[in-house]
């Protein structure tokens, strides 16, 4: 009895702390000058409200910290909320010092709650420091801060326990003094997952690039992650770069690296791992990663492993990865010359995909050894596309394999030659936020279709920075362009935009037409070329142009089923294509397979229905 008493006491005190630390934690508001896509807060922001109910939100995340944080009130405690509703926060917060405990900053969603700093400082002028143990920052999106000479970056997290870090998105942050967009020491705890780290550049002089992880004792673990077209070319691994003891331990899963180039001397397109950090990856893509130094030899397209390393690799794909200049591992590379500290580096690499990667010694794996640190790595049940050397051993190191066929190779210890027991499973998520420096528009697609003596055009953008308008062009058979028409774009915007135009100009037999796109500051991108021929009058053929992939692609603007015999042919008469298909009445679209001769110029399309009618048209390939 006396024991049931004092587990009841002990769970009603229990459940009263919890209460009372309930009613303790308070939530904070901030809102831009608008109610658009809002889900937290009912009026717009203003720094002279209170910031703490809904109705009352402030207007800079900076105006609630510095009213309720340390250097204020000291107020916010842990448990707190502070709600940032979507908007554009244009110049607003930088340099913030996270360092209480147990608070989450939470955002509206990544594609809604946008920092801006518009590369507005000329040093060190970061989102954040994150000191504070058991934060969560969740939805946000986080655009033009600078490194700065001082060492500035986005995120700074130093130490911080637990920090979990959640949708965030670190795009298109200029380089400056200091390292990558994120950098994580001093033996912090963290987890990412979902968001990214893309488009960050760098230079000769300064680092650039997704993340850094530096020094003993970090453990980090990304999830469902991007890490895209960064750019480094002072220290490896443009997307990730890793250096620390075997007390430093990365887990990688479900997430996708892609078109990240390293100029360094150290390599790793996409990942650099030295002086005895440990690297875990699962369940990821490694896709168009580059090392490409001009001054010597590249190591790891994909993935660089120094002295004192070693990395685990399951359930992954790589392709299309290069080391350049003579480069040696255009995936992977083991290689003992980098790095610092420790001696053996390593890989067990299982389950795997390699296709259409490229290096002079090792295509799709390379493991060299220098002095006396052992390379060694070891392959199970992984598939190799075989087009030149896949794999390579130099200087002594060590690679076995088995059940992984009989990829061409030199120097590999062959455990036996069964062929892979199953195929590698890796599904590629999607790269999201492509970068807004090559294309400040996200495009969907460009269409049109006829309607007697109209033309109705139609296209979308899936985000939009800085767009200034459209620009509509027409041209007949010499593919002289002209303007026919300018559209008014939606400036900055990260959710779908649709725009349509109806032009009453259609006098030519064979008509073309380009969409451009201009941004704020006049730079002007070309988008899409179609076409649209006589066919619109008999309702039949529409919107026909070839794709990226070299596949010629049309629709039908009929409801029944119809017979073709589809002929292109070139500038200098040859066919390279002469198919015919058919098609049912609910059959809205034909592709082509991909057609491998083609290049871009001038092609004649002939196509003959089965009625013995027969037109022709040309068409641009871009």
């Amino acid at each position: 009895m006396k024991l049931q008493c004092t587990i009841a006491y002990t769970a009603i005190f229990l459940t009263l702390m919890t209460g009372i630390k309930s009613s303790f934690a308070a939530d904070y508001f901030v809102n831009d000058n608008s109610t658009t896509n809002d889900v937290f807060c009912s009026n717009i922001g203003d720094n002279s409200n209170n910031g703490t109910s809904a109705t009352t939100p402030k207007e800079t995340l900076t105006a609630i910290w510095n009213t309720y944080g340390p250097s204020g009130s000291n107020t916010i405690t842990s448990g707190d909320n502070i709600y940032v509703d979507a908007g554009t926060y244009f110049q607003t917060d930088a340099n913030l010092t996270l360092n209480i405990n147990g608070i989450s900053i939470i955002g509206a969603g990544s594609d809604f709650t946008i920092f801006d700093n518009n590369q507005s400082s000329t040093d060190a002028n970061k989102f954040a420091t994150i000191t504070g143990d058991n934060i969560t920052i969740s939805g946000i999106y986080l655009t033009g801060y600078n490194y700065g000479f001082g060492g500035a970056n986005v995120i700074s997290i130093d130490g911080a326990q637990n920090l979990n870090i959640n949708n965030v998105i670190t795009n298109e942050n200029n380089p400056g003094g200091g390292s990558s967009s994120i950098v994580i020491t001093g033996g912090a705890n963290v987890s990412f997952d979902g968001g990214g780290s893309n488009c960050n550049p760098g230079s000769a002089s300064v680092a650039g690039g997704g993340i850094n992880i530096e020094g003993n004792s970090n453990t980090v673990s990304i999830n469902n992650y991007t890490l895209s077209a960064n750019e480094k070319d002072f220290q490896g691994g443009s997307a990730l770069y890793i250096v620390g003891n075997n007390t430093t331990l990365v887990t990688i899963t479900n997430s996708i690296l892609s078109n990240n180039v390293n100029g360094s001397s150290s390599g790793g397109g996409a990942i650099f791992i030295a002086n005895g950090a440990q690297l875990n990856v699962s369940g990821t893509c490694f896709n168009n990663n580059e090392a490409s130094q001009t001054s010597s030899v590249n190591y790891g397209g994909a993935i660089g492993v120094g002295r004192g390393s070693s990395i685990t690799v399951d359930n992954c794909s790589f392709s299309n990865n290069i080391a350049t200049s003579s480069g040696n591992g255009g995936a992977i590379s083991v290689f003992t010359g980098v790095g610092s500290t420790g001696t053996t580096a390593s890989a067990t690499i299982t389950n795997c995909s390699f296709s259409n990667n490229v290096a002079s010694d090792g295509s799709d794996i390379l493991a060299k050894r220098s002095f006396s640190r052992p390379a060694n790595i070891s392959i199970n049940n992984c598939t190799f596309s075989g087009t030149s050397q896949d794999i390579t051993v130099e200087s002594s190191a060590s690679i076995t394999a088995s059940n992984s066929g009989s990829p061409t190779n030199s120097g590999v210890t062959f455990a036996n030659r069964t062929a892979p027991l199953g195929s590698p499973t890796t599904t590629c998520p999607s790269v999201i936020n492509p970068c807004f420096s090559l294309l400040p528009v996200e495009f969907i697609d460009f269409t049109a279709n006829c309607d007697s003596e109209f033309i109705n055009f139609e296209w979308s953008t899936a985000t939009e920075l800085n767009n200034s308008h459209f620009i509509i062009e027409s041209a007949s058979d010499n593919f002289e362009f002209s303007e026919i028409a300018t559209v008014k774009g939606n400036g900055t915007i990260l959710t779908q935009s649709n725009y349509n135009f109806r032009f009453s100009d259609y006098n030519n037999h064979f008509k073309y037409f380009k969409l451009k796109q201009a941004d704020t500051d006049g730079r002007i991108k070309d988008l899409k070329t179609i076409s649209i021929s006589s066919f619109c009058s008999i309702d039949l053929i529409e919107n026909i142009h070839f794709n990226e992939f070299n596949q010629l692609v049309f629709n039908f603007n009929s409801k029944e089923a119809n017979e073709l015999d589809i002929r292109i042919i070139t500038t200098d008469g040859r066919t390279i294509l002469n198919e015919e298909i058919r098609t049912n009445k609910h059959q809205s679209e034909y592709k082509s397979g991909s057609i491998n001769s083609i290049t871009s110029g001038i092609y004649l399309i002939q196509f003959k229905h089965k009625s013995g009618k027969t037109e022709q048209m040309k068409v641009y390939k871009n």
